[in-house]
């Protein structure tokens, strides 16, 4: 079992360890059981697919 944690310069940097991985490395289930960050990942990837390609304004 983990120590306790007693003072507050021992919870601050516990408690952003934990909102990390929450946020970046726990497998959720409602989106495929991929971590949120790659969902994310995903959702941005597919979204910039989906735009049109201007090839006139690459031309220069």
């Amino acid at each position: 079992m983990p120590e306790a944690l007693e003072t507050l310069a021992q919870v601050e940097p516990a408690t952003a360890e934990w909102v990390d991985w929450y946020n970046r490395h726990r497998l959720h289930g409602e989106i495929g059981h991929v971590p949120p960050v790659e969902h994310e990942a995903n959702c941005f990837m597919a979204s910039v697919q989906e735009l049109p390609v201007e090839t006139a304004d690459l031309a220069g």
